[in-house]
């Protein structure tokens, strides 16, 4: 078993309190170990693991949890002895496998190890003999206990984020506000929370089981959700991150940073649809801090808001260098060109790309209807030369993709691919169940680059890759 030397705890309960007190470390002393040991390196101890293993198969054979019910006893009785038999099993495998690794304890286990002796052993203890999920859930939660050390709370969430369950979500967020404040800014442990939390929200698909939490947690819990949220690509993650704004500067500067990650990864098309969100966003423009502003600048650009294009074009200007480059590299993802740092030029592209879309747009995009093959691929060509419309124009050739009985279908699947819009998804997850293997293959590879997924042309595996 490898063991972090980063966090020395001793994972003791409530059994290992008189040995504390006899001149084991106090809480306050392993405080100080967990601060200067967290840039230590991993250290390999092959035959403490073995013996630890050795030990926690004792221990787990020994086990004999009974699924009858206690004879004579009331159920809070019953319920009375689990509990105290619970605590006496996880003393017993805590202790010595502390004792038999020369270690003093096994806070921060490294993943394998987690997913080994100590997670199978938690696993164990919080699923054997019951019947139901809510009874299993009860279990976890005894291990947000205050005298539960942080090892074996990790390893609690890291089992608990296979728990199919809209319950599971918020208890682990319990786990996160109990742990101490320095444990939880380590990386390795924001990243074990964060991982769980991702599981959970793709499991469920939506953002429902955060319902009114959110708010409740704390900051550096609250950071750490919002990290988690962004990356699930669940829809609705940018609205959701948009309701944690208007805290202090510092944490919306984090927040409006996960947007940002956020409209990158899976949710711009859909973020665009909220002005709502867009709105809150763009506020930040104005606000005095630098970097807040420059969040809010990144933001805005992933989202590819073009309504704020006339305000990042005024703060190309800006005496802030990094705000006048944040602002030129925004607007740059949405024109899908650098026209350098010049405020006048950009404002004579922005003029000319509106001037098109209400003038020149309709009519190219009624002869994208053609009949005639050639006129349609020229209009198609014509459309493409305008990505700051991505969205729109994703919406308007999608179907084209459809059309099996047109020679246009397979170029509309390319046209997609180059738009890179997240709206044109649905439209090429039916195009893959085409029978002409024109129009799938170019579909596929359509997904492919708007996704960066390297699937083949499967509906199923699409559909579950991304959670439709």
């Amino acid at each position: 078993m490898q063991i972090f030397s980063s966090i020395g705890i001793v994972l003791l309960l409530t059994a290992v309190a008189s040995a504390q007190e006899e001149g084991g470390e106090s809480t306050e002393d392993v405080t100080e170990v967990v601060a200067e040991d967290t840039t230590d390196e991993v250290v390999e101890t092959e035959q403490g693991s073995d013996d630890a293993e050795v030990i926690v198969e004792e221990v787990s054979s020994e086990e004999v949890v009974s699924e009858e019910p206690v004879v004579g006893a009331t159920e809070v009785e019953a319920s009375e002895a689990e509990d105290e038999a619970l605590t006496n099993d996880i003393d017993e495998v805590v202790v010595n496998v502390a004792e038999e690794s020369g270690r003093e304890g096994l806070d921060n286990v490294p993943e394998d190890a987690a997913d080994g002796e100590l997670q199978a052993f938690v696993t164990n203890q919080a699923s054997a003999g019951v019947s139901d999920v809510e009874a299993m859930l009860a279990r976890f939660r005894q291990y947000v206990k205050p005298e539960v050390e942080a090892g074996m709370k990790l390893a609690a969430v890291r089992s608990l984020a296979s728990v199919r369950d809209e319950r599971s979500l918020p208890l682990i967020l319990e786990f996160a506000a109990s742990m101490d404040p320095m444990v939880l800014s380590s990386t390795s442990v924001r990243e074990t929370f964060g991982r769980a939390i991702v599981q959970q929200l793709q499991e469920c698909g939506n953002l429902t089981p955060l319902d009114g939490v959110a708010s409740e947690v704390t900051p550096e819990t609250q950071s750490i959700l919002a990290m988690a949220v962004a990356r699930s690509g669940v829809s609705g993650s940018v609205g959701f991150l948009v309701t944690l704004l208007g805290d202090t500067d510092q944490m919306d500067a984090l927040f409006l940073r996960e947007i940002e990650v956020s409209a990158k990864l899976n949710q711009a098309s859909d973020a665009e649809a909220h002005e709502e969100s867009l709105r809150a966003v763009r506020g930040y423009l104005e606000r005095g801090s630098s970097d807040l502003c420059r969040a809010a600048i990144a933001a805005l650009g992933s989202l590819h808001d073009r309504s704020s294009i006339p305000a990042l074009i005024q703060r190309l200007a800006d005496e802030d260098s990094f705000v006048s480059r944040s602002a030129r590299s925004s607007l740059t993802m949405m024109a899908r060109t650098d026209l350098g740092q010049d405020p006048a030029i950009w404002q004579a592209w922005y003029e000319e790309q509106t001037t098109w879309w209400s003038e020149t747009a309709p009519s190219v995009i009624l002869i994208l209807q053609s009949e005639d093959p050639a006129e349609a691929h020229k209009s198609l060509a014509a459309l493409l030369e305008h990505p700051l419309w991505r969205h729109d124009l994703a919406e308007v050739i999608g179907p084209l993709a459809l059309r099996a009985d047109r020679p246009i279908a397979p170029a509309a699947c390319v046209a997609l691919g180059r738009l890179g819009s997240r709206r044109a998804i649905p439209f090429l997850l039916d195009a893959i169940l085409s029978d002409k293997p024109e129009i799938r293959d170019h579909a596929n590879a359509a997904l492919r680059s708007i996704t960066g997924l390297d699937l083949d042309a499967d509906y199923i595996e699409w559909s579950r890759a991304l959670g439709v």
